[in-house]
């Protein structure tokens, strides 16, 4: 018993650890605590979480300004501080792209 538990809080942190790095530290860690090697497999194969500032206000900034586009389709795209707007910019070149649902 003692060792299943030694190997449980292990593979817990060994999953912790992983899932860290992937942004699903929890997930790593209940996994591995659980499931011990499979659960640690299993977060190491996971995709790394995709960012959710695609849907509503950026994550580290709600001040309008000039970032990462989340369509993808430009460079840059202007944050007014509530959507993201029409403005883009390609290599500091402006121009106007209707934002998709995405990243309306």
């Amino acid at each position: 018993m003692t060792y299943a538990l030694v190997g449980a809080v292990v593979c817990g942190v060994i999953g912790y650890l992983i899932g860290n790095n992937k942004d699903r530290a929890a997930l790593g860690a209940v996994l591995g605590a659980l499931l011990g090697v499979i659960g640690v497999i299993i977060i190491a194969v996971i995709p790394r979480k995709k960012d959710e500032d695609f849907v509503g206000a950026p994550m580290d900034t709600a001040a309008p300004g000039w970032l990462t586009d989340p369509s993808h389709r430009h460079e840059l795209r202007y944050w007014n501080g509530i959507n993201w707007t029409q403005h883009v910019s390609d290599n500091g070149i402006q121009g106007v792209d209707p934002p998709t649902v995405e990243g309306s």
